[in-house]
């Protein structure tokens, strides 16, 4: 995995969202998972938003980019009360030693780790502001950080409501 691949494709602009999910079971028990293709300036298809929710938890739900099959960043709405310890390097990259709550797996933070010890890991995590509670808004913020442009009419995204995941655990 060439990281400069990545960076190029963070840096251009404008990518769009193609369509809009639907939510599945996953396959991980438990749990619903969406994915959202995202076309980059060329049109061409190379990444895509990953959302999971957990199914009796949809309160907590994330969103990963995956950028040809590999995660480069990840949004985690969580408990203001379940914390997560960083690396002991943290401190250099300008980040806690601990997070509580939500937060976001930056790629910038991670970056010089996945060059070091290749894909598949983000364990730096960043503090996202108390604002962000819902996962329309973490996509927004997510959105942003990446030069992704979001419709007016893909902003509502959301977690599925409650009905849907009863239903979906009585079949």
């Amino acid at each position: 995995m060439d990281t400069r691949d990545i960076d190029r494709f963070l840096a251009d602009s404008p990518k769009t969202l193609v369509g809009m999910p639907d939510w599945v079971e996953s396959d991980r028990p438990d749990e619903l998972s969406a994915t959202w293709n995202i076309a980059d300036s060329a049109g061409i298809i190379s990444a895509q938003l990953r959302f999971r929710c957990p199914a009796f938890d949809k309160l907590h739900p994330s969103v990963s980019l995956i950028f040809r099959g590999t995660p480069v960043w990840r949004v985690d709405l969580a408990r203001p009360t379940l914390c997560k310890w960083n690396l002991p390097d943290a401190a250099d990259l300008g980040l806690p030693a601990q997070v509580c709550g939500s937060h976001e797996h930056a790629w910038p933070d991670n970056r010089q780790y996945v060059i070091d010890n290749g894909g598949g890991q983000l364990p730096y995590r960043r503090p996202l502001p108390p604002q962000v509670r819902r996962l329309p808004q973490a996509t927004l913020v997510l959105a942003d950080q990446i030069n992704l442009e979001v419709g007016h009419d893909q902003r509502g995204f959301d977690v599925p409501p409650y009905a849907d995941l009863f239903e979906r655990q009585q079949q």
